[in-house]
């Protein structure tokens, strides 16, 4: 597969799984270098019933702040997915700014 194509079906699976969360604005809960680092953690997430997509900067190297992979989720379900997270040993409760608001 030539990287082009690559990058077209990237964008495509990435847009369909956007108009699929429509509802709400969404938030970057998980930042990696790598998105295969974050797999997982997303796969955990839709399994406990919270949707969420990788984003991933394929045309830069690297970014600004080194992580070019962003695991997103609703605004709305923030908190919950911080919580399973960090129940399924992928965050620490450091790794989040908590706040009642949110």
């Amino acid at each position: 597969m030539n990287f082009g194509l690559f990058i077209s079906i990237s964008y495509i699976y990435v847009s369909m799984n956007l108009n699929r969360m429509v509802m709400g604005d969404l938030v970057t809960i998980k930042t990696s270098d790598f998105e295969a680092g974050l797999a997982i953690a997303k796969s955990y997430l839709i399994d406990n019933g919270i949707d969420c997509v990788i984003n991933s900067e394929y045309l830069t190297i690297s970014s600004s702040e080194g992580k070019a992979a962003r695991l997103q989720v609703r605004e709305e379900d923030y908190n919950r997915a911080a919580e399973l997270l960090i129940r399924g040993g992928f965050s620490t409760k450091e790794d989040f700014d908590y706040s009642p608001d949110r």
